[in-house]
């Protein structure tokens, strides 16, 4: 039987925003990382307490943290479940997207959906090798 996954094409966009919004997230984290960490030399030092106006965004930001860890959870559940049943892919490609997608989501989740997800037809490099016909 062929159990050939099929994603509707507005899961297909959900799935795309998901994952793109995640990527981009931690480019922003990064780059404000590294701004912070660039720029603190030509900072005065920090010895003050927080701001009551930054305490006013407390819930929003915690918040806003527990909706991303659910999502990237979900994430995670979508590719681990979308990889396991992709039987079209390659083995080692699928062993190996997923340790991607577990040890670097920001990375192994817009690599994989773009490959199996996004293109109409996956690279022939990610798809199994079909047995040549014998005559």
């Amino acid at each position: 039987g062929n159990s050939e996954m099929y994603l509707s094409k507005s899961v297909k966009i959900l799935v795309g925003v998901a994952t793109l919004f995640i990527f981009l997230l931690a480019v922003v984290f990064i780059l404000g990382w590294m701004y912070m960490v660039f720029s603190a030399p030509t900072n005065a030092p920090i010895n003050e307490l927080p701001s009551q106006e930054s305490m006013d965004y407390m819930p929003f930001t915690l918040s806003f943290v527990c909706f991303v860890q659910f999502l990237i959870y979900g994430l995670y559940g979508f590719y681990a479940f979308h990889a396991i049943k992709n039987n079209r892919a390659s083995d080692f490609i699928r062993v190996i997207a997923l340790l991607v997608i577990f040890f670097f989501p920001y990375f192994g989740m817009p690599f994989y959906y773009i490959i199996y997800i996004f293109l109409p037809e996956p690279p022939s490099w990610a798809l199994k090798q079909q047995p040549s016909p014998t005559s």
